[in-house]
């Protein structure tokens, strides 16, 4: 039997062992981002392909049960209008003052020439594979929230046809009409999770630039990026002194959601102001201008490897997806969905009615069934395999 056979039926054994443990499915996220965020989705570039991956965000929302909305709203331009697609699994203090409502959200639209498929394709698959895996368990205490965010991306007047001069017109408008119409009782608001290129992970030395300034603010994480040879091989979360719960959370997380040498660098910024700038870069700064809780997640976009060529260009295309930086975007779900499961924690009758054990959580009483489960599919993966190269030498 070749090598090459060999090596077949272990990475099938892997990918079945990987999809059958936790739900969180790379074969999937890796077709999706193929298929629906490939493409330049602008309003002037590729209109279509834009509508048609809006359509497909929106039909996953319904499709896991979620309470799913079209928000309109208003641009620059009289014939566009800005399309952010909501997902709510709402939990049992829906619209109350107990309701403590916690969020995942991902811009999905494009700059005119570029693919995105990392600003910011992989961010909003990620956030629907953490809400396909959330929505098992559709009995919860607490509220979910899902966002794909439209014209987070901004253009100069200079361009023609520019529709969102000051970036992020989608989130600001969605917590400055969509948010407050929606909830007609004051309810809780713990936060949400805003993710922006987050699929480069780079652990070629010297691939990680450092903004300037950086540190003299963050001496800490600045000397620990260095240490480890200038390596872009972590994930940035940063938040205020009032977001440190979803800090903490992520964090805590993190270290038991996936392989060690995929790390993590969290921010807490003593104040908001320009002096920050590189981390206002998104929609989590339109909850922060509203007073509400939320986190920036990135890989640090193009101050790392191929994105300080690619970022807002051509080269942002498929062909970045390697099998390493699918296994980073997988850890950054994983964590998600660990995160956010806790917060707003299933009821006790829906966890043992619909739960699926964690690979990551070994205390799980479910879990000893699902290593069974496991095992049983990964010794027929590698049976099947084993008689494919057998039968084809």
């Amino acid at each position: 039997m070749s090598v090459n056979c060999f090596l077949f039926a272990t990475i099938l054994a892997c990918q079945l062992t990987l999809c059958s443990c936790d739900g969180i499915d790379t074969v999937w996220m890796n077709t999706t981002l193929t298929q629906h965020f490939s493409q330049p989705r602008h309003h002037v570039t590729n209109p279509g392909y834009k509508q048609q991956t809006m359509t497909f965000i929106r039909d996953e929302f319904r499709a896991m049960g979620l309470d799913t909305h079209i928000h309109t709203f208003p641009t620059l331009l009289d014939n566009v209008t800005g399309v952010n697609v909501i997902g709510v699994l709402k939990g049992r203090h829906f619209n109350t003052p107990s309701d403590k409502i916690v969020g995942i959200g991902a811009h999905y639209d494009t700059m005119r020439n570029t693919p995105g498929v990392n600003d910011n394709g992989a961010a909003v698959v990620v956030m629907l594979q953490a809400a396909r895996e959330l929505s098992l368990h559709p009995v919860r205490n607490y509220t979910l929230l899902f966002v794909a965010f439209d014209f987070e991306e901004w253009e100069h007047s200079g361009e023609p046809l520019v529709a969102c001069g000051e970036g992020m017109c989608g989130s600001r408008s969605l917590v400055s009409t969509w948010i407050p119409s929606f909830w007609t009782q004051p309810v809780g608001w713990r936060g949400i999770f805003v993710m922006d290129t987050i699929l480069n992970f780079d652990h070629n030395t010297s691939s990680q630039r450092l903004s300037a300034g950086l540190g003299v603010a963050f001496p800490s994480q600045t000397q620990d990026i260095k240490s480890d040879g200038g390596r872009g091989d972590f994930l940035v979360i940063a938040g205020r002194g009032e977001d440190q719960t979803l800090l903490n959370g992520f964090n805590a997380s993190w270290d038991h959601s996936g392989p060690s040498q995929f790390e993590v660098e969290s921010f807490t910024l003593p104040m908001v102001s320009d002096a920050f700038g590189d981390f206002l870069r998104s929609d989590h700064y339109a909850f922060w201008l509203a007073g509400l809780k939320a986190v920036f997640i990135t890989d640090s976009a193009n101050f790392r490897g191929y994105m300080t060529a690619c970022y807002h260009n051509p080269c942002d295309d498929i062909q970045r997806v390697t099998s390493d930086r699918l296994d980073f975007v997988t850890k950054t779900c994983r964590t998600l969905v660990s995160v956010l499961d806790k917060m707003a924690a299933p009821l006790d009758n829906d966890h043992q009615q619909n739960g699926s054990a964690s690979c990551n959580n070994p205390d799980s009483p479910a879990n000893d069934g699902a290593l069974l489960v496991t095992a049983s599919l990964t010794s027929l993966a590698i049976i099947v395999a084993l008689a494919v190269c057998l039968h084809n030498p």
